[in-house]
């Protein structure tokens, strides 16, 4: 394991064990909450659907996806 793996998983492990967004997002579910983030979904060389997170849009997408299906906040943009 090299050392930013392990920072990562350090950093996993101090978050709340109830907290919804430990692990990797379902990504496929939130889409169902923002269609617009469909179009940034990429396969990892895991096969695992991710996005690129230095695209700006995407993360907006995301966080979009994230507010409406976690926290039912429906009209969120950012100015």
């Amino acid at each position: 394991m090299t050392a930013e793996n392990n920072n990562k998983e350090k950093n996993r492990s101090q978050l709340h064990p109830r907290n919804p967004h430990v692990g990797r997002y379902d990504l496929v579910s939130l889409c169902k909450s923002c269609p617009e983030l469909t179009s940034y979904l990429r396969l990892n060389p895991d096969g695992e659907f991710t996005i690129d997170f230095s695209d700006q849009k995407a993360v907006i997408f995301l966080n979009k996806a994230l507010l409406a299906k976690f926290y039912n906040v429906k009209n969120w943009q950012i100015p």
